[in-house]
């Protein structure tokens, strides 16, 4: 009798320590079934990335607009790289014009000292030959002088001697056919000359013009050339700072992504956690549950056995 007492006072202790170890892992079920429901909560929440989206969309379009802005300056860029070889090869044109103009002034140049030099040709010879008809002027004199001398001393003279030719005018007339040729030399030689200086003159007035005009389309070029440098340089500079913009725009998109990233992943971790925990959470309390139902039959059972033991005590008392 002592002994099923006993053991009836050890099974009512192990089934207060089950019942107490049910109740726990009840709490700790509730407790975890909370934590999943709010997990879920939160986790639908983080997966509608609208807030995100919405914090996002300004950066894309900053992005969008800023490839646009490059390519509208990268075309820019190429419009005026184009303008500045064309003017460059109309600089190149306008640099071989003029050296060609140089170059036909450099003839005439050369033409003006040939006709300097024949000038002072022809002058020496005209001197030459005035020396000469001074010269013959002279020898003519003397001849004059030594005849009258001559004749004044002659007693008689011969009736039938032949007048003597008039030196004088064979002076003259060689004075007058030597001047005759000096002038039309230097006649053929002027006019020769002021052809030519015509000619070049009318060219080089032409090209003086065709120059000076070029002249002036080269200094307009060359200001173009100037300004659209300075717009391109400016292009170039803003292409820098927009290409910039934009490195630093992808960078905090690509650290916010990251960053997105890395807090899904670890919401998913957690996630994963906490189902693996209330997997083995509800594994335990399946197999308490297994335990509280052998503890009820036991407990059943035992009620059973008591119920008989004091049926059998109390028939024993009434025979007594």
């Amino acid at each position: 009798m002592l002994n099923e007492k006993q053991q009836m006072q050890s099974l009512n202790d192990r089934l207060a320590t089950y019942l107490d170890k049910v109740r726990t892992l009840e709490a700790t079920n509730k407790d975890l079934e909370n934590k999943l429901k709010n997990f879920r909560t939160s986790k639908v929440v983080s997966r509608d990335f609208t807030l995100y989206q919405e914090q996002l969309q300004p950066l894309r379009d900053q992005i969008i607009a800023a490839i646009i802005e490059n390519s509208r300056l990268a075309l820019k860029i190429g419009n005026a790289q184009q303008a500045a070889e064309d003017f460059r090869k109309k600089y190149e044109t306008e640099y071989l014009i003029r050296q060609t103009v140089e170059a036909d002034i450099l003839n005439l140049k050369s033409l003006k000292e040939e006709y300097d030099s024949h000038q002072t040709s022809n002058n020496q010879e005209v001197e030459a030959l005035k020396k000469e008809i001074e010269e013959m002027t002279k020898q003519h004199g003397k001849s004059v002088s030594i005849l009258k001398e001559e004749m004044s001393g002659t007693v008689s003279v011969d009736v039938t001697t032949t007048e003597s030719p008039d030196l004088k005018q064979i002076l003259d007339d060689l004075r007058a056919e030597y001047e005759d040729i000096v002038r039309s030399n230097k006649q053929e030689l002027e006019m020769w000359f002021n052809k030519q200086v015509e000619t070049k003159q009318a060219a080089a007035i032409q090209e003086t013009d065709v120059s000076e005009s070029s002249k002036i389309e080269v200094t307009e070029l060359h200001h173009q050339h100037q300004s659209l440098q300075t717009e391109m340089d400016t292009l170039l500079v803003s292409k820098g700072a927009l290409e910039d913009n934009l490195a630093a725009v992808n960078g905090r998109y690509q650290m916010e992504l990251h960053r997105y990233a890395a807090l899904v992943g670890t919401m998913e971790g957690e996630l994963v956690s906490i189902r693996n925990s209330i997997t083995s959470q509800s594994e335990d309390y399946r197999s308490l549950l297994n335990i509280k139902e052998k503890l009820e039959k036991e407990i059943a059972m035992y009620r059973q056995l008591l119920e008989g033991v004091e049926l059998g005590t109390g028939g024993a008392s009434s025979a007594v």
